[in-house]
């Protein structure tokens, strides 16, 4: 007869049952350009090649988000509005020339940009502002926590922390898988492009069911394992 290993039988089972595996990974990064040609890392992963969405609009909505692999986020959203976009005709910025060179902008109002169908858990954010223009500075906000880039260098040729981009951690997407960013207000913010970075996944954690299906399974898998002991051992002649 076939043997059968009962104790993944039962994991499997248990697996199947839940409707979903019992871990998930992170570290899923989305690069967003408001521009093309760039296929590099940024302050995050600087120096790897990597693929970025490509946004050459003031607004618009992307339901075709890639992640920086080049794989497919179904039903991911990535959505922004601004006043205008522009392309320099040449940029200082050695280090990103080609995400560097182009932004959206606002003056005076807000703009916005939102990434819908995210994955429940935890997110940084990098934001990419520096423009042909030195003494601007970007101002954004998220769920009514602002946060400000100092005032610009327009001859800046290396990415600088708190200047010409922002980190923000620990950012949280609930089960609605929806972040939303809010930026500019007064005077001119510009916006290069973005990067997010899925940190940690709620899913990770087993679900209830999971659980109690695992147990389920290891009672049974452990009973059949303790009568197949006590079963007399095959005579051979």
């Amino acid at each position: 007869m076939k043997k059968i290993k009962i104790t993944g039988l039962f994991l499997a089972l248990g697996m199947g049952l839940s409707g979903s595996s019992l871990y998930a990974a992170t570290g899923d990064l989305i690069n967003i350009n408001f521009g093309s040609g760039y296929e590099s890392g940024a302050a995050y992963s600087e120096g790897e090649e990597l693929s970025w969405n490509e946004e050459s609009k003031p607004s618009g909505n992307d339901t075709s988000v890639y992640s920086a692999e080049g794989d497919r986020l179904s039903g991911v959203i990535f959505s922004w509005a601004s006043d205008g976009y522009t392309v320099l005709n040449t940029s200082t910025f050695t280090s990103a020339p080609y995400l560097m060179d182009s932004y959206i902008y606002t003056t005076n109002k807000q703009g916005s940009f939102s990434f819908s169908g995210l994955s429940e858990g935890t997110y940084t954010l990098y934001i990419y502002s520096q423009s042909e223009l030195s003494g601007q500075a970007l101002s954004v906000s998220i769920a009514g926590t602002a946060y400000s880039t100092t005032l610009s260098n327009a001859s800046s040729t290396t990415f600088i922390s708190g200047q010409n981009y922002l980190v923000i951690e620990n950012l949280t997407v609930s089960e609605a898988g929806t972040l939303t960013v809010s930026y500019g207000g007064t005077g001119t913010d510009v916006i290069n492009g973005v990067q997010l970075l899925q940190t940690s996944d709620a899913s990770a954690v087993p679900e209830p069911a999971s659980i109690v299906l695992l147990g389920i399974g290891g009672a049974l898998a452990a009973g059949y394992m303790k009568k197949r002991a006590a079963l007399p051992s095959a005579v051979t002649s």
